[in-house]
This record gives C-alpha cells, structure tokens and sequence, in this order.
C-alpha cells in the first residue's frame, strides 16, 4: 500500500514540474484563442466598430469618404464595412449627401445632384431626374419607382416656365428700394418684392420663399442667418408679423419622410421620433425627447413652434 502511495506521489510531483516548465516557456502570444476567448474578442471589435461608425456620423455625410463600390450594389466605406444600396420613398430635391449615398449613388453622382441644386436647380418629375448626369441607365430604372417629387414644387417650377418671360421683363424694369424705405412681411412677400432688394436676385428670392415653404414659415427675421450666401445685414429689410402661426407638422401623424424635409430634422431625429411612436404610442410634447441624445436643448427650441401633438 506504502508503495502505491510513493509513486502516485511521485506522478503527481512530475505532473506539477511539467507544469511549471510548460508555463516558464510559453508566453501570452504563443498560446491560440479558445473558442470562447475568440468569440469574446470578436464581440468587442464589432462593438467598438459600431462606436467609432455612430461617433462619425457627421463624416459618413461627407460622400468624399466612400470609396469604392461592393459586390452587394453600395460602397465600402473608409472605415472598411460594406454599405447595401438601399431603396425607398424619396425626394432628390430635398436628399442630403448620406441620403443618395444610401440609395447606391456614386459619391461623384451625389456631389454633381447636390451641386445641380446649389445653383437653382429642381427636378420636377422623375424622367428629370434621369437627366442627372452620370447617372446610369440601370440606376435610374432601380430608383424611378420610389422617386417622390412635392408637388408643390412640380407646380412651381411649371408656374415659374410659363411665366418666364414676363419675369424676365419685369427684372428688367424693376428698381431696387432704398436703404430704409421700406420694411416687408417675410412671410408675405413674394419673390417680385424680394428682388427689389439691393444684392437679392431671382437666385436668392427664390432662395429665401423655398426656405420659408420648407419651414412652414418664418417666427423670426433672423432665421435668415440659416440659408447660405445671403447677404450681411439682410435681417434689416423685414419683420415678422407676430400674429401669424407658422404652420406645423403633427408629429404623431407625419411621416419619415415629411418629418426629415424639415430643415429642422435631421435624419437620426426624424428616426427617433418614429421609433419613440412605435415604443411608447403618442408624443405628448416636445419634453418627450429632452432625453435623447439626437436632440440637443437648442434643437427642441428650434422646434416648438413647428410641431404639435
């Protein structure tokens, strides 16, 4: 019996000194990921991924950050994930650069619609805007169906064809008010008034009522310092008449898409103001949201006099 205990002694001071041996010449890096260490691992990159993908939303804006297109139709971005070319409702006139990218759009193709649009340019149906250039054949028949133009654009646009030639006429007779002499209604005015400013041509009054619809009108002149290349010190050549109510969008009623053409909803806000609906039922204010992190406290006071509940 004696025996049998000195050499399961003996076995078991091998087994110990093997060991210790093993772990004196075997580091951390010589050693392969178990299944579950790998998994672990793996995890954590993808959610680190994700972080570093939400922390720069504002770069994936940028079309300048897509590189190359992928198998799937969309494009792999800097950061090496794969973007599908996505398909949905939508407006190219009113389509930021993320928005086209999305719906498989080259980042050269974004750049020449939003660049169409800087200079004045709207499309009124979708044929027009198969005219967008560079635009591919297979692309445009993928996206026609789900091309959706404001209407009150289209009839705009075939308002401002007809009547081209007496604006023409009437610019050419036209004269520029004089510092001081008068002060116009800015949600009144029309573009004919508006031109009669000095330095506010058919571009910038255009400009300006286009703003004013997409808004649902104005609560204050200096709403103005919003829309680009409008000149220093315009704010001095209107009021706002503190009687008038903007119009508002419900916002337990509107759609993704109406929510995201105001110019004061983003992409994310529109989609969190959709979800919050789906999770919790109505919107009962603007309070609602005070603790998403998509809505700061200066974006809420942007919107309360442009949603109701």
């Amino acid at each position: 019996m004696r025996g049998y205990l000195v050499w399961a002694t003996l076995l078991l001071l091998a087994g110990a000194a093997g060991i210790v041996f093993w772990l004196t010449r075997t580091t951390l890096a010589d050693q392969p990921l178990t299944d579950e260490e790998a998994a672990t691992l793996d995890s954590f990159s993808r959610a680190v991924a994700a972080d570093s993908v939400a922390r720069r939303e504002e770069w994936e804006n940028r079309y300048t950050h897509y590189g190359k297109r992928s198998g799937n139709g969309g494009y792999k971005g800097s950061y090496g994930q794969n973007h599908a070319a996505e398909t949905f409702p939508f407006d190219p006139n009113h389509c930021d650069s993320l928005t086209f990218l999305r719906l498989g759009l080259k980042p050269w193709q974004a750049h020449n619609a939003l660049q169409y649009r800087r200079k004045g340019g709207v499309w009124r149906s979708a044929e027009h805007f198969s005219k967008l250039y560079g635009l591919e054949p297979d692309d445009y028949k993928r996206l026609a169906p789900y091309i959706r133009i404001d209407s009150a654009i289209s009839a705009r646009q075939n308002k401002r064809g007809a009547n081209q030639n007496n604006e023409r006429a009437t610019a050419a007779v036209s004269r520029k008010y004089e510092p001081g002499s008068v002060v116009l209604d800015l949600n009144a005015c029309d573009t004919a008034e508006l031109r009669c400013i000095p330095e506010i041509g058919a571009y910038r009054a255009q400009k300006i009522v286009e703003y004013r619809e997409r808004l649902g009108g104005f609560v204050s002149v200096s709403q103005l310092q919003e829309i680009q290349g409008l000149p220093q010190g315009i704010e001095a050549w209107f009021a706002v008449d503190g009687d008038t109510e903007p119009e508002r969008l419900n916002a337990n009623a509107a759609t993704f898409q109406t929510l995201f053409r105001h110019p004061y909803i983003n992409y994310e806000q529109a989609r969190e103001i959709m979800n919050y609906r789906r999770r919790y039922g109505r919107l009962e204010s603007l309070d609602d949201l005070r603790l998403s992190p998509h809505f700061t406290p200066e974006d809420l006071r942007r919107l309360r006099p442009y949603l109701e509940f």
